[in-house]
């Protein structure tokens, strides 16, 4: 009896899952939640592969650097593969045309796993290509590529909790940020100033203004976190939307290199009784 209800049990749950499965139009942005890996696979498989690929185990990752991936082992000895996982990103908002195209990207690499044709050096040779022409040319609307070219944003279910260090870049009046840790900036952020101020005094920029700023805002995870200076550091566009909401949240730093000027730093850290100032505006 006790077995019999544990079995109804799950049976119950599984199609509660299938009841929660939103039935999407291309242009409509996917919910994990929501949305059937295997079920997907199942669809793809019989739609484009002729029920020919082998059941995989899918999973969901948090990856921001692509939108799926799958793991595999090669025997040295044998090359044979062995699939562990089929893997798609839910960082990104992803309409489910995007969704479809990747889905079908990464059922090529498993197809080609399967039946010896994937090249380990390349893996989007022209076997790959041949398969993703195929595909596009059925007439379906598949639009499978090396890599997607889409402007993803954040998806709803992306989180952030972490404390992260945005270093504002205002050069010669376009916007740049650089993301990186509370403990990066206070280790190494001098690195950043120096290395700009040495780009205003050899004349590469006129105008430098940099604004540190302290926030969880979730949208700087697109950014690529830099876990040190003293290689280098990475900084992209910065959208005026995330120029203001950033600049809502806590000021560390303030600084400005100008040619032929003076240079300037106040950190809001001294203002230990900021709470007892009043803002206004001035027109």
């Amino acid at each position: 009896m006790k077995n019999s209800k544990i079995l109804e049990s799950i049976i119950s749950e599984e199609f509660n899952k299938l009841l929660q499965e939103v039935e999407y139009q291309d242009s409509d942005i996917i919910d994990p939640t929501s949305i059937g890996l295997i079920n997907e696979y199942i669809k793809l498989n019989k739609e484009l592969f002729n029920n020919e690929l082998p059941k995989v185990s899918m999973r969901w990752s948090n990856r921001k650097g692509n939108l799926g991936h799958v793991k595999a082992f090669f025997n040295r000895l044998t090359n044979e593969a062995k699939i562990e996982y089929l893997a798609i990103s839910s960082f990104h908002a992803m309409p489910y045309k995007v969704f479809k195209d990747t889905l079908a990207h990464e059922m090529i690499h498993i197809k080609l796993l399967t039946y010896g044709g994937h090249n380990r050096t390349d893996p989007h040779d022209y076997k790959f290509f041949k398969e993703a022409n195929r595909i596009n040319g059925m007439g379906l609307g598949y639009n499978i590529t090396k890599s997607s070219e889409e402007q993803l944003g954040i998806s709803d279910t992306v989180t952030n909790n972490k404390i992260l260090i945005g270093m504002i870049f205002n050069i010669d009046g376009k916007n740049f940020l650089s993301v990186t840790t509370p403990n990066v900036f206070r280790t190494e952020g001098e690195l950043v100033f120096n290395l700009f101020k040495k780009f205003v005094n050899n004349g590469k920029y006129r105008k430098v203004e940099i604004t540190v700023v302290e926030s969880k805002n979730v949208q700087m995870l697109k950014y690529k976190i830099g876990r040190t200076f003293r290689r280098g550091f990475s900084y992209g566009p910065l959208p005026d939307e995330l120029l203001n909401q950033l600049l809502q949240d806590r000021v560390l730093v303030k600084t400005e290199y100008q040619l032929g000027g003076e240079s300037g730093i106040s950190e809001s850290e001294n203002l230990d009784d900021a709470g007892n100032w009043e803002e206004i505006i001035i027109i």
